[in-house]
């Protein structure tokens, strides 16, 4: 195993790029493996910086919501509903014929809420769409 100061050693007496390739590679396998979240264990430090960083995107989310409801008229969620709601027409209208598979596909949590949001959007629930939409009912 290489240390970081035998690394820098070899380095700058000038060792070959394969000897200092197989240094580095030996001083990256000794590391821990990188977790994407400090756990009960993380210096406190660490976890301050975690939390108002947090805290930051948060505030910064809260203005970017306004904003968008200010130019829009409408808020981010139920923009995003419109657009899974689209998608879902189009796979009914492509003859999608289980609304189980778009609630999955398109993010809603089952097809009860499937429903509820396309007819929230519409006034008209996914089945009588897809029937109006079936090309043998025209």
């Amino acid at each position: 195993m290489t240390s970081e100061r035998e690394l820098l050693s070899a380095c700058r007496k000038g060792a070959d790029p394969l000897e200092v390739g197989e240094r580095v590679r030996s001083l990256l396998a000794a590391l821990p493996p990188r977790t994407e979240r400090p756990g009960p264990g993380a210096p406190p430090p660490t976890r301050v910086i975690h939390r108002r960083m947090a805290l930051a995107v948060q505030e910064a989310l809260k203005h970017v919501g306004r904003i968008f409801r200010y130019v829009t008229g409408r808020t981010i969620s139920e923009y995003r509903n419109e657009l899974r709601v689209r998608a879902v027409l189009e796979h009914l209208a492509d003859g999608g014929a289980q609304l189980a598979e778009p609630a999955t596909m398109y993010g809603f949590a089952d097809h009860a809420h499937l429903t509820r949001t396309v007819r929230k959007h519409l006034a008209e629930t996914p089945s009588a769409l897809r029937a109006r939409l079936d090309p043998g009912e025209l």
